[in-house]
C-alpha cells in the first residue's frame, strides 16, 4: 500500500524501526521507509506495511484477501459473493 508522505504523517502511521526496504522502480532501485496501517474496508479489519508514494495506491493483495475486487466497468470496489471462488484463479478443491 502507498501513500503520499503528507497523508502518513496525518494520519499519525508508525514508523516500522528498521523497516527500510528496497524496491525497483521505473527509475531505478529505491530504498524507502516503511510504516503500518491498521484499517477497516467494508466493515472488516486489516493490517497493512505503507510506503510513501507520491499517489495513493491500494495493491490486490490487500483487497484480494478482504473480497473486493475492481469493477473495470464502473472502477469502483465491490464486495465478492460468498458463493463466488476468489481469486478468480483459485479452485475449490473437496478433501474429504
Amino acid at each position: 500500500m502507498g501513500l503520499p508522505i503528507g497523508e502518513i504523517e496525518e494520519l499519525g502511521l508508525t514508523l516500522i524501526p528498521g523497516g527500510k526496504r528496497r524496491f525497483i522502480a521505473a527509475t531505478g532501485l529505491l530504498e524507502l521507509d516503511t510504516y503500518v496501517a491498521l484499517g477497516r474496508l467494508g466493515g472488516v479489519g486489516f493490517s497493512a506495511t505503507v510506503i510513501p508514494t507520491p499517489v495513493p495506491l491500494l495493491g490486490y493483495e490487500i483487497l484480494e484477501s478482504l473480497r473486493f475486487r475492481v469493477n473495470p466497468v464502473t472502477q469502483q470496489l465491490e464486495e465478492v459473493p460468498e458463493d463466488e471462488p476468489h481469486p478468480p484463479y483459485l479452485l475449490l478443491i473437496e478433501v474429504r
